[in-house]
Parts: C-alpha cells; structure tokens; sequence
C-alpha cells in the first residue's frame, strides 16, 4: 500500500497555486476554506477530505490523482504529452539551483505574457 505524503501532496498544491497566480488568500476564499487551512495543507501539516481534494482539483485545473501521486493517469494524458512532460522533467532534474531558479523566473513570465494575449483576443 501506498503511504500519504501530504508534504509531496501539499507541494504539488502550492506550486499550482503559484502557477495560476493565486495568492493563499485568495485561493483559500476560492475553494471556501480559511487561509489557515490552504497554509497548513501546503505545509503538510495536515490533510483534507475528499471534497476538499475535488474543489482543489478542480480550481486548480488538475487531476487528483497528480496532487495525490504526483502523475497524471494514463488515460487522461497523450503520448505527446507524456513525452514533453518527461522531457521536461529530465532537462528540470539536471538544471543547477541558478539555472532552475533562472528557468523559474523566465516560465513565470512567458505565462504572464500568454494570458495578456489571450485576454485580449
């Protein structure tokens, strides 16, 4: 059986939070939860209940089964998509902590810029 890593769990949460630009307060007024709640369950401090997961999930634009896993299921992504996550994880996992932070920074950007775009088509 599978242990629950809620630190892993609570991680792949904040970065999506971080990734749609969501402050904790703001995500927290979300999914109708106090920021106390959103704060302790990135930190892994403690876990949630299923409907807590779902609307997460769903706010967030990601399977469950990634913020559980860490993976997305086989049914639910590509083979093109597989193969440029897992290329891009290969080419994250040998970055240094200057390149990452660099790549971090430059990601954030271009996400910025592409919804400017979007909002204005």
């Amino acid at each position: 059986m599978t242990k629950i890593n809620n630190d892993a769990i609570g991680k792949r949460i904040r970065d999506a939070r971080i990734a749609k630009g969501l402050t904790q307060e703001q995500f927290a007024d979300i999914v109708n939860k106090q920021t106390n709640t959103i704060k302790a369950i990135e930190y892994g401090e403690r876990g949630m209940s299923l409907q807590t997961l779902l609307d997460i999930s769903e706010v967030l634009g990601i399977s469950s089964d990634f913020i559980l896993k860490g993976k997305y299921p086989d049914e639910d992504v590509s083979e093109t998509r597989k193969t440029y996550i897992d290329s891009i994880n290969t080419t994250v996992q040998n970055m240094t902590d200057t390149e990452l932070i660099s790549m971090d920074s430059a990601f954030k950007y271009s996400l910025r810029e592409m919804k400017k775009i979007k909002e204005q088509i």
